[in-house]
């Protein structure tokens, strides 16, 4: 019979492969989890995977990835601005 995995070994196994949970992966970039879920969503962060009690890994390298793109094209915040007309004065 093969040996249970527990949550304590997964983890250590993900720390010593190079992949993060998604608690770490939002500390690196400065997000929320939501925003992460957001992100997987949008196909800019692949999943590598699941533990066993459901919790998604993600590989260091694509995170550092995301994190270096995101530190040299920051996100728009917020709605475009429309540029102002000028004002005739008559």
């Amino acid at each position: 019979m093969p040996q249970r995995l527990t949550i304590n070994m997964v983890l250590d196994v993900a720390k010593k492969q190079e992949f993060l949970m998604s608690g770490d992966v939002a500390r690196i970039l400065g997000l929320s989890h939501v925003s992460i879920a957001r992100l997987v969503q949008a196909g800019l962060l692949p999943t590598a995977g699941e533990t066993p009690t459901g919790y998604r890994l993600y590989r260091r390298a694509d995170v550092e990835r995301l994190r270096k793109e995101r530190k040299t094209n920051p996100p728009r915040r917020g709605r475009p601005r429309k540029p102002k007309e000028k004002r005739s004065t008559q």
